[in-house]
């Protein structure tokens, strides 16, 4: 259930990436025409990748600093779209879903890559991931 949720967080969150911030009510048309036209998703489906899109956009800059940190030559900017939106879900969920274990977040945004971009973005992907769990885990550790 949960890899359907996260690709259709990691669409829409990509629509609203290719549109330059649009407003609340454009975002939600985003959704609301995702879940409409694109996919068919149960109640829960849907509940999770909308927690999923908000949460990322609520927590954008401090997700986009942890994965700037973490991926030492390369900037968001310079990413493709799609790599970017799936590392910032997945940074989402391992910042701020405890409840999701990191090592199943991880695994999920390597395995959607592989569905989504070619190349070594699978391997890029879980490399910046794995860094940003590290950092949590440590800063974790030191309180």
């Amino acid at each position: 259930m949960r890899r359907k949720s996260r690709e259709s967080a990691i669409q829409i969150l990509y629509q609203i990436d290719v549109r330059r911030n649009p407003d609340d009510a454009e975002i939600e048309v985003l959704i609301r025409d995702h879940f409409e036209h694109f996919t068919s998703a149960s109640t829960d489906e849907r509940a999770y990748a909308e927690m999923l899109v908000h949460g990322t956009i609520e927590h954008v800059e401090a997700i986009d600093d942890a994965l700037n940190a973490a991926s030492h030559n390369w900037r968001l900017s310079r990413m493709g779209g799609v790599d970017r939106n799936i590392l910032r879900v997945a940074a989402y969920e391992i910042l701020y879903c405890p409840e999701v274990p990191a090592a199943v977040t991880m695994d999920e945004a390597v395995e959607i890559a592989r569905k989504f971009v070619s190349g070594d973005a699978a391997s890029f992907i879980n490399g910046i991931l794995d860094r940003i769990n590290k950092t949590k885990e440590g800063a974790e550790n030191n309180e």
